[in-house]
């Protein structure tokens, strides 16, 4: 992510210093790439990101790197740059589909959206992870990872097209075994959940209480405000109220 960063850096400083730009040269342009400029093949990753305020550019191709630097120490350089090189196929393979497809439509891809496959990865491996926007709101990366997931079904919704879920194929190849096991174990914990409060609904209306000290009868009934546990040392599941949960004999 060094490299694609400082290519970033480097094509937005010239966009401003050269009139007539040099994006125009990079984008991934498939009648141009057939027509010997094989280089868009590569070059689209270093279009810098669209900005409303040019300024901030710098900004987001820094936070690209820092979700970068934060998968490659999870993973590793080569599991990284594997993941993102699988990006890339993925972008140029169903671009030049497309392109096939709707020969008119005048698609011009950069990396941009490739940048942000990165972001669903880190927000995956480090959901609970802060970060700031504009330095000031703080967002765990788990919801804007939905925000951005909501946003590229309503892209896809509105367009029409296959086109933005390209970038993501990536994303999906590599953590589709986890979001599996994400989805299993949050519905094996939703179903212990249910059979809990099942119970204890149960419990409530046969006795009329859910716990009861073994050692001098008070219920949650009597006294909603006292605190009940289990003792790990005894054998059996007796509950304590906490006046006895450290005074009775062990059983």
């Amino acid at each position: 992510m060094l490299f694609i960063a400082i290519g970033n850096i480097s094509v937005f400083a010239l966009d401003y210093l050269i009139p007539t730009g040099v994006s125009h040269l990079l984008w991934l342009y498939w009648p141009s790439v057939l027509s010997g400029e094989i280089w868009r093949l590569v070059t689209f990753v270093f279009i810098p990101p669209p900005g409303i305020i040019p300024l901030l550019t710098p900004l987001v191709i820094y936070f690209y790197y820092w979700l970068g630097r934060n998968l490659q120490s999870e993973w590793g350089r080569m599991k990284t740059t594997v993941f993102y090189l699988s990006g890339m196929l993925f972008v140029i393979v169903g671009s030049f589909i497309h392109e096939q497809l709707t020969p008119l439509s005048l698609l011009l891809i950069t990396g941009s959206d490739l940048n942000l496959s990165l972001f669903l990865a880190v927000a995956t491996l480090f959901p609970e992870t802060q970060i700031r926007i504009y330095f000031v709101i703080p967002v765990k990366m788990k919801w804007l990872a939905l925000v951005y997931a909501g946003l590229v079904v309503h892209s896809v919704i509105v367009s029409g097209s296959w086109l933005p879920l390209l970038p993501l194929g990536n994303y999906l190849l590599f953590f589709t075994p986890k979001l599996i096991k994400m989805v299993r174990r949050q519905s094996k914990y939703s179903k212990k959940a249910l059979e809990f409060k099942t119970e204890v609904r149960r419990a409530k209306k046969t006795q009329g209480y859910l716990h009861k000290c073994a050692v001098c009868g008070v219920t949650d009934a009597e006294r909603p405000d006292m605190e009940f546990r289990y003792c790990s040392l005894c054998s059996g599941y007796e509950c304590y109220c906490a006046e006895h949960i450290k005074d009775h004999e062990h059983k």
